[in-house]
This record gives structure tokens, C-alpha cells and sequence, in this order.
């Protein structure tokens, strides 16, 4: 497996901790080139799901929903750490 399969199993993990280390702690933003648009909104909305957002888009409803780990319990997008709203908004930059 090469290292882009790697990447992409860690997505499908929803394994967001590779993004946040190597964007955040080893400022490599180019590492966002490895994953399409649609990938990087699944990975930035993972952010804020992993925080219980409520999604007012059907499409992450749907998608978070089916998550046995997802519990949506607020509204607010003021819900991130420091670090995740910072990869939160790189990633947004690179979408």
C-alpha cells in the first residue's frame, strides 16, 4: 500500500489526528493535496462533528448520521479547540 491508500484508509477511519499532526503541528499544508475537494469538506466536517454539530446540510446529515459515534447536540459552530478551528479553516482554504 502506498502512501496515498494509507491517506486515504485514515479518511475512511475518519481518522482526522493525520490531517491535524501534519497540517497543525508539522505546518504542512501541502499534505491537503492528497485528498479531493469532497474529501476535504468530509474531513473539516468531521471536525465539527466529532463536537456534535447539528448539519443544516442534508447531505451531511446523511452522512454523519449514519456514524455510530455521531450525537448531534448543537447549533453552534463556536464548538472547536483553538487548533481544530485553525485546520478547519486551512482546510476550507484548500476545498
Amino acid at each position: 500500500m502506498n502512501d496515498n491508500d494509507d491517506l486515504k484508509q485514515e479518511l475512511n477511519n475518519e481518522n482526522i489526528e493525520a490531517p491535524k499532526t501534519e497540517v497543525i503541528n508539522r505546518g504542512n499544508e501541502s499534505y491537503l493535496y492528497n485528498f479531493s475537494s469532497s474529501e476535504l469538506a468530509i474531513i473539516r466536517n468531521t471536525l465539527y462533528a466529532r463536537r456534535g454539530y447539528r448539519f443544516k446540510k442534508k447531505k451531511y446529515q446523511q452522512y454523519f448520521g449514519s456514524k455510530p459515534w455521531y450525537t448531534p447536540t448543537t447549533d453552534s459552530q463556536n464548538i472547536l479547540p483553538k487548533n481544530e478551528e485553525r485546520l478547519a479553516n486551512i482546510i476550507k482554504k484548500y476545498e
